[in-house]
This record gives C-alpha cells, sequence and structure tokens, in this order.
C-alpha cells in the first residue's frame, strides 16, 4: 500500500484586515525560491529560442540612384517633373 503524504497549503489571510500584508508575501515566495529561479530560466530560455527562430516578418533595403547631369542636359526629368536649369555655355 501506498503510504499517505501529507500536504501543508500556505493561505494567506485577509478575511482579518483590508491590509496587504508584503513581508507575509515576500517570505512566501522566498520559500519557493528555487522554483521561481527555475521558471525565470525557463521563461528567458524560452524567449531567446523563439526570437532566434522566428522567421523576419519583413525585409528592408533600399537602393539610391544619382544621375549627374551631362552637357546638353538643360531641362532634366526627375520622375516625371520637368525641372528649368540654367544653361550656361562658355
Amino acid at each position: 500500500m501506498a503510504a499517505k503524504q501529507n500536504f501543508e497549503i500556505e493561505y494567506l489571510d485577509i478575511s482579518e484586515s483590508r491590509s496587504i500584508n508584503y513581508k507575509q508575501i515576500f517570505l512566501s515566495l522566498l520559500k519557493r525560491w528555487k522554483l521561481l529561479l527555475f521558471c525565470g530560466i525557463l521563461g528567458f530560455g524560452a524567449a531567446y529560442v523563439y526570437v532566434k527562430t522566428i522567421l523576419p516578418v519583413y525585409k528592408i533595403s533600399t537602393t539610391l540612384l544619382i544621375n549627374t547631369p551631362t552637357e546638353g542636359m538643360s531641362q532634366p526629368q526627375i520622375n516625371g517633373v520637368m525641372f528649368a536649369v540654367p544653361s550656361v555655355s562658355s
């Protein structure tokens, strides 16, 4: 036969007063520091793996083409708009 194990469940008693006892909460969490540390490491590890393995949603690239006017071009055209350029002859 399996032996019965008694588990104590610790409840925070808030029925007596409406104030929060931060010391009692802290001590309750401190008793379970190994579990909290394990869950924190597991969470950060899972987040790291997720960020490193997901595909990027988008990729941005750009190319800038600069065209210098040559001789004989008195009115350069950029995106269909004509710009007047004074022509100087020497």
